[in-house]
Order: structure tokens, then sequence, then C-alpha cells
């Protein structure tokens, strides 16, 4: 049986599918990529049970088959050549032969029949959305996911789905991320699920491939959920972008009522700039990285904000900042301790300046653009 295809396509769409392929995973056969070769189309196909990336590009075949080949090695060899190149395949008695110009290499293949695949047995669209969109809630949730296996279901991203937003969120306990986005395609019913940070991230370096957006020609993405055999509720969620299809497996439990978690009265709330906050924490942050504890002190004052870090073996840091008070008690300081990762990662998010809130010097902060309720950050502060 003989093929051809563009490398182009077959290039971009391995790269894709192989990065969800894990090299020691303990079924030999899903260290292959499945090339599901139809009439009209081929499909790439990479699993790891967990999710599960398939694409394809459209082409004329005579004949229809199924074959596995090695990922890492298909990979390096394709990404080898001139991504301009037409190959031509062949696959005979267990070889796939690739020919171009003058040259000639086999792959040894498997059979896929035994090729497991994560297959939804019913599903149905919930909503269409804008792929910078969905792009942005992933960007400002994924990395506040739990690391902790031993609580699951805070090591994925809940989407909530209403009939007006898409709401996403994401705690490990010490701080809590949530993003609001109004949706143009209004779903049919809501709908909520958790799907695992890991899956997610390789969704999001999917959506943000830009060498990709040449044989993609939609901007949206389409939100489907499904059922494995035998399950009655949701296990599986699909995202579909164009000719991708990322199938996700959904992670069983009831994620917190991160509703409650959300503070909503303060005593105190400044405006911080954020170019000059994030510079100067920087710099605060080599001593605060340098220390067990790894904290920075925040002091604030009326119209000044102060960031000190200590480490024992190698000195101090004092940063002074201007600030605005927005409301706090009159002639009041406010002196709270945070671990410096979690500011860090956060303030880069907010454009020209956010607002810092809080009750008081024990209570969570809540980091946010002003009169802006779609981006709320929640982290909690480190006993002084």
């Amino acid at each position: 049986m003989h093929v051809q295809i563009p490398n182009e396509y077959l290039t971009q769409f391995v790269n894709i599918t192989s990065k969800v392929i894990k090299p020691n995973i303990n079924i030999p056969l899903l260290r292959n990529i499945l090339l599901d070769i139809q009439k009209d189309k081929i499909y790439v196909v990479g699993t790891d049970l967990e999710i599960q990336v398939r694409a394809y590009f459209e082409t004329q075949n005579e004949k229809e088959t199924k074959i596995t080949v090695h990922s890492p090695t298909f990979s390096q060899y394709i990404n080898s050549l001139d991504s301009q190149e037409l190959l031509d395949l062949e696959i005979k008695e267990h070889k796939l032969i690739i020919k171009h110009n003058n040259s000639k290499t086999q792959f040894i293949i498997k059979p896929a029949t035994e090729y497991p695949l994560l297959t939804a047995q019913q599903t149905k669209k919930v909503v269409s959305i804008r792929k910078d969109s969905l792009i942005q809630a992933l960007e400002k949730t994924l990395f506040c996911a739990s690391k902790d296996e031993l609580r699951p279901i805070l090591t994925g991203v809940h989407f909530n789905i209403s009939k007006e937003t898409l709401e996403t969120v994401s705690t490990d306990t010490y701080r809590l991320s949530y993003t609001k986005t109004p949706l143009e395609n209004k779903p049919k019913e809501p709908i909520n699920f958790t799907a695992p940070a890991r899956s997610l991230q390789h969704l999001l370096r999917i959506l943000q491939n830009t060498a990709l957006e040449e044989f993609i020609d939609t901007d949206t993405v389409s939100i489907l959920v499904g059922t494995t055999n035998g399950d009655e509720e949701s296990s599986l969620v699909i995202f579909n972008y164009g000719p991708v299809e990322i199938t996700i497996r959904l992670i069983d439990g009831e994620f917190p009522n991160y509703k409650e978690i959300i503070p909503q009265e303060f005593e105190y709330e400044y405006k911080i700039t954020t170019e000059e906050f994030n510079t100067k924490l920087s710099r605060v942050g080599i001593f605060a990285q340098s220390s067990i504890s790894q904290r920075v002190i925040m002091r604030f004052s009326k119209d000044n904000l102060t960031l000190e870090a200590e480490a024992q073996e190698t000195g101090k840091a004092e940063e002074n900042l201007k600030i605005s008070t927005i409301k706090a008690p009159e002639n009041s300081q406010l002196t709270m301790g945070f671990q410096y990762r979690f500011i860090k990662e956060i303030v880069p998010f907010f454009k020209e300046t956010f607002i810092f809130k809080t009750k008081g010097e024990i209570s969570p902060a809540v980091l946010m653009s002003k009169g802006d309720s779609t981006f709320i950050h929640v982290v909690m502060p480190l006993k002084l």
C-alpha cells in the first residue's frame, strides 16, 4: 500500500500528538503513534488514556488501514526532513517505508487492532468559545492547581458553564484563581466539570501554537462532554479546534464551593502600579528565595508600600513604592507576609495597576483589577 503525504502536515500533527505520550508508560503499544489512513483523510493519534490528541488532514488514498509506529523515533525523523517535501509512504510486511528524494527509511510497525483509545460512547456539545478567551482562562488558572495527588480534585481546573458565562477556577488551598468569561454562543443547559491541569497544559500549548494556525481555519473551540462505556455521568471533555480534537478524562469528585472561599468584605484596599511593584518584588525576591520560608513581608501605610525579605545566610532587602489608599482605617498600618512565588506568579497578569484587598493581617488577600470581577486571585498570608 502506497500513500503520499505532505510533510508539513505530518510534522505538525505528529509533534502535537507525540507530546502526550509518556515514554515509560506500562502499556508498550502506547509508546507509539497511531496512523489511521482512511479514503479521504489521515488521522494522527497519540494518547496516554488520560488525554488523547487526534488530528487529521485531507488526502486521497486507495485503501484504508491502521498502523502504529514508535513515537520518539518517528517524530525525530520526520522533523529532520524538509517540511515542504512530499513523502511517499509504503506499508509492507510489518514495515513502514518512507521514501523521499534518494533516501529510504524503514520503521517497524505494530498492528493497531489492540491500540487503546479514549473514546466517548455518547457526546453532546456544550458551547463554542473564542480560542483567545479560552487561552486566557487557562493561563490564569492552571498555575494555581495543586500538585498534591492526595486530593485529586484539586489537581484540576474546574469549569462552570452557565447560560451566560464560563467560569474557571483552581486552588491548592493556599491560593485560588478565578476567571469569568462572557459567552457569545449561549449553551442550552448549564454544566460543570473538573479536568486535570496536566492534560489542560497540553491543550493550552496546542492553542498557543502559532505554527498550527496555517492549517486551522477557525478561531473558535467547541467544548463537548461525553461518557465512556458504562458511565452514566459525563467522564470525558472534548475540545474541538478545527481538525484537532483533544479528549481529556475528567476527575471524579466534588470541587470546593469556590464562591464561599472568595472574600466579599474588606477593611483595606490599595491601588498598586504593576510594573514598579513587579520590578521591586523581583529584587526583594532574590533574598526571599534564599531563605527557608521564602517569605516577602508587605508593609502598607497611607501612600507607601514597603517590601522586605531576609535570608539569614545572605542578607536583607527592602524596597519602597508609592501606592494609593482606596480604603483603610484612619492612621492605620497593615503588615502581611506571603510566600514570594505566590505573589510573583500572579502580578504579571495585571496590565497597569491592580487592587490589593484584605480584611486584616491574618485574612486572605484578594488581587484584582479595579472594578473588574472577571479575574480574581485569592492568596493566604503567612504567620509573622
